[in-house]
């Protein structure tokens, strides 16, 4: 709001007949013209103003008019010149700030009289009142005056002379307000989405090759396994947000997520959004144009939005499982690690008495489903405000920039967000009552037709009518929510798996990460590295070991059947037994002396 000019006029030859008088943007000056004649009347107006850098700047303008003036040479005595009577303060439309709808407004003025002439009272009136106030000998004037009330409120001013001859009167408009004046920069309502990412493990299967090693028949060897969290370092830089919850994975993967943001210029003002800890960090941004049964433009946002989260999901996972890296190393003996580290070590042997053994190690890498899915709709207003003074002029921040050293105007932002349920009451404070309707509708078809992962148009909002204690419906009491029980089922394409998550889902996508665990596979090689005669001893051990078996096996078998003959109590069995197994004889002892014969014992 600009300020009041300062409003010069003068003529050759003209002398000035009183002060100027600024009331609205219009204004008065009387002249005093000696002669007849064309005269040249200039007039220059000078206001103080801001400039496009927030810096003080003096504009100037100037004008001139050609009137032409006839004296009456009958009349030489002029008329009486009338008063004049001015404000100084308070500027014209100035906001005046109350607390109790009641303020004192402290008013200055100054006055005029013409020759041999003097001023003896100003009437001040309030529009509730008229106050006297006598002037000082050099025609100034202050009086202290009290307004109640919210609203503009018009002061006049009236200066009286010592002969009764009253001035035109000085106007001026004061507002009173209990808020500091402001200009409106930017006002926005806004959905704010709650997207929810759900990662579930799918399937497994081996990965890249680690090491390969070969032993030769009967070699032994132990085997160390480091994996990638055997470090602090290493730990941090493997997190992944699929398969981890520390503060550092979430850190890095919001990095990753903001980098997808298409637009820096909207990524930048949704910064703004993040007021008393109201909004969250905001992953997609867009303007809807609303039109039809539902939303276009809000629907395309809000893929780009699903799009974005998946692709800094997949680059997150893919930087995380790069780090993943697990080592085999060969070892020919044991030995002691110190410090905090972990490790595994194995020993590992090749029994085979002719063929090679190959082990090969590989990483075991497991997917995951990653479903992102609309679970939560909130309503939020945003505004941007310009703080100004009593004067209209834009105010500024006590401290300048830090880096240009300029002064920063004082723009204050508020932002509010609700529910569902309280979108009538915000829609009220909000939006005018001749579109508040219309805003009503177009935020319901913003949220109807949201295409799911297979394209089918999902409705984000219900309209509840709640019952009374008796059962009974209360129309009045109908408010809007997000569906209560709505779930979708997803089918996990990779492990055929059903999956069930809250909401609407949007999108879905799988992510392989590297795991710490091995998978080992033994491979046989073929070749036989014996020569003949090496294989036939190999052959004859195998046959002395089998008839071993088989000797032992006769042992059992007549051992069995020596039990069953007693069991029954067979004595014709027991006596073909007898014949075809004859008891052993006793062997020589020394010196041709016959050992005893060992006491009988019953078979079992």
């Amino acid at each position: 709001m600009p300020g009041v000019p300062a409003i010069e006029v003068t003529a050759p030859g003209a002398t000035a007949a009183g002060a100027v008088q600024v009331t609205h943007g219009r204004f008065r000056a009387d002249l005093r013209i000696p002669a007849s004649g064309q005269h040249t009347v200039t007039v220059r107006g000078t206001i103080e103003a801001t400039g496009t850098e927030g810096e003080p700047v003096t504009v100037t303008d100037t004008a001139t008019a050609t009137v032409r003036v006839e004296l009456d040479a009958t009349d030489p005595a002029p008329p009486a010149t009338p008063p004049a009577a001015v404000f100084e303060s308070p500027a014209d439309r100035a906001v005046v700030l109350t607390q109790h709808g009641t303020a004192k407004v402290p008013v200055r003025g100054r006055t005029t009289a013409g020759a041999g002439r003097t001023v003896t009272v100003v009437q001040l009136g309030t529009g509730e009142e008229t106050i006297p106030v006598k002037p000082a000998e050099d025609g100034t004037w202050a009086a202290e005056v009290v307004l109640s009330g919210a609203g503009e409120r018009m002061l006049s001013a009236v200066a009286v002379d010592d002969r009764g001859v009253a001035s035109q009167p000085a106007r001026r408009t004061v507002s009173l307000s209990d808020q500091l004046p402001f200009r409106r920069l930017l006002s926005r309502l806004l959905l704010v989405e709650t997207l929810t990412m759900s990662v579930m493990p799918s399937a497994c299967a081996p990965g890249r090759v680690v090491r390969t090693m070969s032993l030769a028949p009967g070699e032994k060897t132990q085997i160390s396994v480091k994996s990638y969290t055997r470090t602090e370092t290493e730990r941090k830089e493997a997190a992944s947000i699929v398969d981890s919850n520390a503060t550092e994975c979430v850190g890095q993967f919001t990095q990753a997520l903001q980098e997808q943001q298409s637009s820096t210029a909207a990524h930048a003002e949704a910064q703004n959004y993040k007021i008393n800890g109201s909004a969250e960090a905001s992953w997609g941004w867009g303007r809807a144009s609303i039109s039809g049964e539902y939303s276009g433009s809000a629907n395309s946002t809000r893929q780009e939005t699903t799009a974005n989260v998946l692709n800094a999901v997949r680059v997150h996972s893919d930087k995380a499982s790069a780090n993943r890296t697990v080592t085999v190393n060969t070892e020919s003996r044991a030995q002691q690690q110190s410090g905090t580290e972990e490790s595994v070590t194995r020993e590992i042997a090749n029994i085979n008495a002719s063929c090679a053994l190959t082990v090969v190690f590989r990483q075991l890498n497991q997917a995951y489903l990653t479903v992102v899915h609309l679970t939560n709709v909130r309503v939020a207003f945003y505004t941007e405000d310009l703080m100004l003074d009593a004067q209209g002029r834009p105010q500024y921040l006590p401290e300048p920039d830090p880096v240009t050293k300029q002064r920063v105007l004082d723009i204050r932002r508020t932002y509010r967000e609700v529910s569902l349920p309280e979108l009538d009451g915000l829609l009220l404070e909000a939006v005018g009552e001749d579109y508040r309707e219309r805003v009503r509708r177009a935020i319901l078809h913003a949220l109807s037709g949201i295409p799911d992962h297979q394209d089918r148009l999902q409705r984000a909002y219900e309209a509840v009518v709640p019952t009374a204690e008796d059962g009974t419906p209360v129309p009045a009491g109908r408010y809007l929510r997000f569906p209560r029980d709505l779930r979708t089922t997803v089918v996990d394409p990779m492990s055929g798996r059903s999956v069930e998550v809250p909401g609407i889902v949007l999108a879905h996508s799988h992510v392989t990460n590297q795991t710490d665990s091995l998978v080992a596979s033994m491979l046989l090689d073929p070749g036989n590295g014996l020569d003949p005669y090496s294989r036939n001893l190999q052959a004859m051990a195998i046959e002395e070991q089998r008839i071993g078996i088989a000797e032992r096996q006769a042992a059992l078998d007549r051992q069995a059947l020596a039990r069953r003959i007693v069991a029954e109590k067979d004595e014709a069995a027991a006596a073909v037994f007898a014949r075809v197994f004859p008891a052993t004889p006793p062997a020589p002892g020394p010196a041709g002396q016959p050992v005893p014969a060992p006491v009988s014992q019953p078979v079992p």
